[in-house]
């Protein structure tokens, strides 16, 4: 009786089932001969089996490494020595701890440093171009110029002198540093910030810090000192807080 079997269709199809193969685990009995209409013959090698899940073959299969077939330890790659024991880890035979030849650890190198950035590519043409350049005497508005050959007329640069442009770069510099310090003195002394506090009610309180009494200001350039506005902070949420 045949494997096959078939189903009625719509319209007096009929549709036939795959017959049920086995898996190919073993190989073809023999060689394959290919006759040519012309007469002339090939003959193909038998395929290898394709192994089907859970299969074992020897011949594909790498034979386990034992402890005394093994001649180099998987860790540092060092070899073994005649009656030194062995462990065997993640599939592998290594030295025991502490045993393992030092690597090579090859030099630190030096991290390299960052391109030390020219002076015209700080500042751009439109700032430097305003002033006078003291090698060149070139005015405000004039480009820089290199002394051409004797007799010859002055070659005009690319960029300006550094002496020009060094100026511009340490006055940014400095009023960078001068910026940051009022910063840090302003969060100190709490000046140059938006008080959430109004200036009525700050000044019923006495500050803690310069000891102004309540209707004086506080010995501060401008506005007061941090440490009052927290005080009456603190003092209107406690009266604000519902018991």
């Amino acid at each position: 009786m045949s494997k096959h079997r078939q189903w009625p269709g719509p319209k007096g199809q009929s549709y036939v089932a795959a017959p049920e193969l086995p898996a190919y685990d073993r190989p073809p009995a023999s060689d394959v001969t290919i006759v040519r209409p012309d007469g002339t013959q090939e003959t193909r090698p038998a395929l290898a089996p394709r192994l089907s899940r859970g299969s074992y073959d020897p011949a594909r299969t790498k034979p386990l490494e034992t402890a005394k077939s093994a001649k180099k330890c998987a860790s540092c790659d060092g070899e073994f020595k005649e009656g030194q024991q062995k462990q065997r880890q993640y599939d592998a035979w290594r030295h025991l701890p502490g045993e393992c030849a030092p690597n090579a650890i090859p030099p630190v190198q030096p991290r390299p440093t960052g391109r030390k950035v020219p002076l015209h590519e700080k500042v751009a043409r439109r700032f430097w171009i305003r002033r006078r350049c003291p090698v060149c005497d070139a005015k405000a508005g004039q480009d820089c110029t290199d002394a051409g050959e004797p007799g010859g007329e002055a070659v005009q640069r690319e960029y300006g002198h550094d002496e020009r442009i060094a100026p511009i770069v340490t006055e940014r510099e400095a009023a960078a540093k001068a910026k940051k310090t009022q910063r840090a003195e302003d969060q100190h002394t709490g000046r140059g910030t938006a008080s959430m506090v109004p200036a009525y009610k700050l000044m019923k309180v006495s500050c803690p810090v310069c000891h102004a009494k309540p209707d004086a200001e506080c010995a501060l350039p401008a506005e007061s000192h941090q440490a009052r506005r927290d005080l009456l902070s603190r003092r209107l949420s406690r009266g604000g807080r519902r018991r």
